[in-house]
């Protein structure tokens, strides 16, 4: 598909930075989850990030954008063992020794802090840092945050943002970025899900 002519001039007039970088992210299933940027690493941090649908396709009305910042997840290679409500604590995964006390995972956009594990059933503070406690459904992908110590009961350094596609193109600036990773809530496996990134190093 490539890149446009509106965003290699937009690239152009940015003679301040070092580099400019323009990737794809394939967002297509939501069951997927998260996909990373492989160009926004702690090694080679963004200045500037913009987000924008991929020219030449129109992204669905009700998509949503869950983007966790400045961090690296990694798949458990686990999935959740069962649908949970919003408030249940005890939560059974395909195979409990794919996770240890003290780790902080990301279901979809809420972050939870593994406190015990017997046997697949893991014990979870729901909920956690800045997150909001959710319904989950079975199977979902369970991910886990790179830097668990960025995360406490009440605060976390790692932002997760929503945005709605009204709200592309959508530009962050004034923070260094070390890490991006983008979900799609909406995505119905198309190529109309996917999203295009402009990075400025």
């Amino acid at each position: 598909m490539g890149i446009n002519t509106f965003t290699t001039q937009e690239a152009l007039n940015f003679d301040s930075y070092n580099e400019w970088n323009y990737e794809e992210l394939d967002l297509g299933t939501a069951l997927a989850g998260y996909a990373s940027s492989s160009y926004i690493t702690a090694a080679d941090p963004a200045k500037k990030v913009v987000i924008y649908q991929i020219p030449g396709q129109t992204v669905a009305a009700n998509d949503n954008l869950y983007i966790y910042l400045n961090d690296t997840i990694s798949d458990s290679t686990s999935l959740a063992d069962e649908a949970m409500d919003a408030s249940e604590t005890g939560f059974d995964v395909d195979d409990g020794t794919d996770f240890a006390e003290g780790d902080v995972l990301l279901v979809d956009a809420e972050l939870m802090y593994v406190s015990g594990i017997s046997s697949n059933t893991l014990t979870v503070t729901r909920g956690y840092g800045t997150s909001v406690a959710a319904t989950h459904s079975n199977n979902v992908i369970l991910w886990k945050v790179g830097t668990p110590g960025n995360h406490t009961a009440t605060t976390s350094v790692n932002p997760i943002m929503k945005l709605g596609v009204d709200q592309l193109p959508f530009t962050m600036s004034g923070v260094v970025i070390t890490g991006f990773n983008a979900w799609n809530t909406g995505a119905e496996n198309n190529a109309n899900d996917d999203i295009s990134i402009l990075s400025f190093h």
